[in-house]
C-alpha cells in the first residue's frame, strides 16, 4: 500500500479539525475517523492515479490528488470497499468523509479560495461534488469511468481537423494503447530490451498471451517509471510508422524530459494540446488524448475474455499490455 506522506497526513488532518473548531462536528473521535478514512482514500487515488483525467498519465503528488476528489471517482472507491467485503460502518465512515471533504472543496470554490478552480467554474463543478447518498454504493455496481469515450465518427472529426503528422500519431495512440508522451520514444523490438519483471505464475501465463487475437509488429516503449515494455501495432499502421523513420535521432525535449526519437511524429505535450484544442472546438467538449489508451483498453478487455472465457485472466494481459502489473488497474477501463 502507498503511504501518504506526514504533509498531505497533516493537511487532511487540519481540514477535518476545522469541522470541530466551528462546531459542525462535536466529536473528536469522528474527525479522527473521517481523517483515518479519507488518508485511505487518498492513498487508492495513489495506486489508481490512471484514474484521473491527467492527460500524461504521469505521476500526480499525493497533494495534487487531493485536489481531484469528485462525486464518480469517490463512488468507484466505495464500491471497491464493498467488492472487498469492508464492513457498512466503515464504507459509511468513508462516504461522510468524503462528503464533508467535498462539500468543503465546493465552499472554497464558492469564497474563492480553491488554488484548481475560480468562481465562474461553479457551476461545472458542482454537479462532480454533489454528495454521494448511501443508495449510490452496490457491491459490484460500477461507475462511469471519468474519462469520457470518444466514438469512431467523432475520432475521425478531430482527425480531420489536424495536420496529417498529429493525425497518423493520434492513431497510434488508439490503436495501440499506448501513452501520448510514449510516441517520443518508440523504437524497434531488436533495439532495446524490454524491462525485466518478477512474475507470479498466473502472470506469468497472462505474459505468455499478451497480444492475443492481434496481428501486427512488436515495438518497445518506455513508460511510467522508466519500464520498457513491448507494444503491438497492426501491421498498416507499422508499416506507415517505418515510412516515417528518421535518418538521424532526434533529441528533443517535452515537460522538461530529455527524448531520444527515431520517428518524425508528433507526441507529448503538443500533442496533447492539439487534440484537446480541436476536440473542444469541433465537439464542445473534451476529455484528452490519453482517452485513446483507454478506449483501446475497453476493446482489448472485450476482445481477450471472447478468447479467453476468463474474466480475470483477461484483466492480466490486458493490464500487463498497457505496461501495468496489478489486474484492478485493467478493471476501471471497463466502465
Amino acid at each position: 500500500m502507498t503511504r501518504v506522506d506526514k504533509d498531505v497526513r497533516k493537511r487532511i488532518s487540519t481540514q477535518f479539525h476545522r469541522l470541530h473548531d466551528k462546531k459542525i462536528i462535536g466529536s473528536l473521535r469522528t474527525i479522527n475517523n473521517y481523517s483515518s478514512a479519507f488518508i485511505c482514500f487518498v492513498e487508492f487515488l495513489a495506486l489508481n492515479d490512471h484514474l484521473i483525467d491527467n492527460v500524461n498519465d504521469h505521476h500526480i503528488s499525493f497533494n495534487e490528488l487531493i485536489n481531484f476528489t469528485d462525486r464518480e471517482i469517490a463512488i468507484l472507491y466505495l464500491n471497491q470497499l464493498a467488492i472487498n467485503g469492508k464492513s457498512d460502518s466503515w464504507i459509511n465512515m468513508s462516504r461522510s468523509a468524503i462528503n464533508y471533504w467535498m462539500k468543503m472543496t465546493l465552499t472554497l470554490i464558492k469564497n474563492g479560495k480553491s488554488k484548481r478552480y475560480s468562481q465562474r467554474n461553479i457551476k461545472k463543478v458542482r454537479e462532480r461534488l454533489q454528495q454521494v447518498k448511501k443508495r449510490d454504493v452496490k457491491q459490484g455496481n460500477p461507475c462511469h469511468h471519468l474519462t469520457k469515450s470518444y466514438t469512431e465518427e467523432q475520432m475521425k472529426v478531430i482527425c480531420s481537423h489536424v495536420t496529417a503528422r498529429n493525425a497518423f500519431s493520434i492513431m497510434l495512440c488508439l490503436v495501440s494503447g499506448i501513452r501520448v508522451h510514449e510516441l517520443l520514444e518508440i523504437r524497434r523490438k531488436e533495439e532495446r530490451s524490454t524491462t525485466e519483471v518478477e512474475l507470479s505464475n498466473e502472470k506469468k501465463e497472462a505474459r505468455n498471451l499478451k497480444f492475443i487475437g492481434l496481428q501486427g509488429t512488436i515495438y518497445t516503449v518506455r513508460g511510467k517509471g522508466g519500464l520498457i515494455r513491448e507494444v503491438l501495432i497492426p501491421y498498416y499502421w507499422a508499416e506507415e510508422l517505418e515510412k516515417k523513420r528518421c535518418k538521424n535521432v532526434i533529441e528533443l525535449f517535452d515537460r522538461g524530459v530529455k527524448y531520444y526519437s527515431f520517428y518524425d511524429i508528433s507526441g507529448g505535450n503538443a500533442l496533447s494540446k492539439c487534440f484537446s484544442r480541436a476536440s473542444k472546438k469541433y465537439l464542445g467538449w473534451s476529455t484528452g488524448i490519453h482517452s485513446c489508451r483507454h478506449d483501446h483498453a475497453k476493446m482489448r478487455l472485450k476482445t481477450v475474455y471472447t478468447l479467453t472465457k476468463k474474466f480475470a485472466l483477461a484483466l492480466l494481459i490486458v493490464s500487463q499490455e498497457l505496461g501495468h502489473f496489478r489486474p484492478q488497474v485493467s478493471r476501471v477501463y471497463l466502465y
